[in-house]
């Protein structure tokens, strides 16, 4: 069997090697993923640091002098806005706009509710930001003001705060960064699904396309030794590709300036370590349930379809835990690829995985690829497989 198995590798190796779909698969997305994620993080922190400079756009300054000064003592640069400052900010020019209406004075003269309008363009991401800061600091201004007025009346400020709630962060810095870091284990998981993919479509729906595969089931080989050397090489490419994707993550991750939006870094050897740990088991099923999916088709493009349906198994988990909070049970480590992004979203907070949920993992991951690689080589052994694309 072993001399069998491994010339089924060697030849099924070479094959794979001279084919540039299978080294583009497995080597572009590796390079793609990596450099989203450092532009991604470089992003974040430019429009953080953008907004170590504050200014603000006044219009109406005239009417509220005090306010002005208030603004500019806590470090505010004050524009005046021109007549066309709401058509800048509709146009995307201006992220916000400040309009103190000419009754504001004599309002907050006479301890009345005084209006200021902060006008901004609420379905644009990008200047959340700026209107989160201002509308903090009018906030910020109309309390201090309310509490002088308490002095001035002989009344303590803190008798309108009954309740003095205090938070109390009990996660450590790893743990904040690992909620911004999630991305880093789904694009890994998915490169074991990407890596193999062109191979476990060419060793299955490639062949029986251009004939080839006809040949092959001719040797008397046993079924399963072919869909065994077919499954080692896939699999050798799907790590390969979750491994070149770790590695150039923590590159990118490295050179971007994290400690500038509050996180630690880069990733730790020990981090590197477990989050490979983690996922390589995962790399044997995905390319046994490649190719047994890829088995089924009848052409190249329709193993592609196919294929490309499947990659979005492992995006499923992530998607989820972003909307909903998953509070880890058992059984959910027995259910791959949702127990690789459980453990690794532990190994990016710093927490290191109970011994049992890893060996839960890895077990039900190579045991359903025993099952797809089994299955494989069943449908190897069915005439089907050659005619069914004539």
């Amino acid at each position: 069997m072993r001399d069998t198995v491994r010339a089924v590798v060697t030849v099924e190796w070479r094959s794979a090697v001279r084919d540039r779909r299978a080294l583009l698969s497995a080597l572009i997305f590796p390079m793609v993923g990596p450099i989203l994620v450092g532009f991604m993080f470089t992003g974040i922190a430019r429009t953080i640091g953008a907004d170590d400079t504050p200014s603000l756009t006044i219009q109406g300054a005239q009417h509220a002098p005090g306010l002005m000064s208030w603004l500019r003592v806590h470090g505010l640069t004050l524009h005046a806005a021109g007549e066309d400052a709401a058509a800048q900010v509709q146009a995307g020019a201006l992220d916000v706009l400040v309009v103190i209406e000419p009754g504001f004075d004599a309002n907050f003269a006479a301890g009345k509710p005084a209006t200021v309008q902060v006008i901004a363009d609420y379905a644009r991401p990008a200047s959340a930001a700026h209107v989160r800061r201002a509308q903090q600091l009018l906030q910020t201004y109309g309390a201090t003001i309310a509490s002088f007025r308490l002095l001035a009346r002989g009344v303590h400020p803190g008798i309108l705060q009954p309740l003095k709630v205090e938070e109390v962060d009990l996660a450590t810095p790893e743990k904040h960064s690992a909620k911004l870091l999630t991305v880093v284990p789904l694009f890994v998981i998915l490169a074991c699904f990407i890596g193999g993919m062109q191979v476990a479509i060419d060793a299955t729906a490639g062949e029986r396309e251009r004939g080839s595969l006809e040949a092959l089931l001719l040797n008397p080989v046993p079924r399963s030794h072919l869909a065994l050397g077919k499954w080692l090489v896939t699999t050798a490419f799907s790590a390969t590709s979750a491994v070149l994707t770790l590695l150039l993550s923590v590159i990118s991750l490295s050179l971007a300036p994290l400690e500038e939006i509050g996180m630690r870094g880069g990733l730790g050897l020990t981090q590197i370590t477990l989050i490979a740990a983690l996922v390589l088991p995962l790399a044997p099923l995905a390319s046994a349930a490649q190719l047994f999916v890829a088995s089924f088709a009848r052409s190249f493009k329709e193993a592609q379809t196919w294929l490309s349906l499947l990659l979005f198994i492992p995006m499923i988990p992530g998607f989820i835990a972003s909307v909903v909070p998953i509070r880890p049970e058992v059984w959910m480590y027995a259910m791959p690829p949702l127990a690789q992004q459980l453990l690794i979203t532990d190994a990016l907070s710093g927490v290191v995985p109970a011994w049992w949920a890893v060996a839960l993992a890895a077990s039900a991951s190579l045991l359903f690829a025993g099952v797809a690689v089994w299955g494989t080589g069943r449908m190897l052994d069915r005439e089907h497989i050659i005619f069914a694309g004539q």
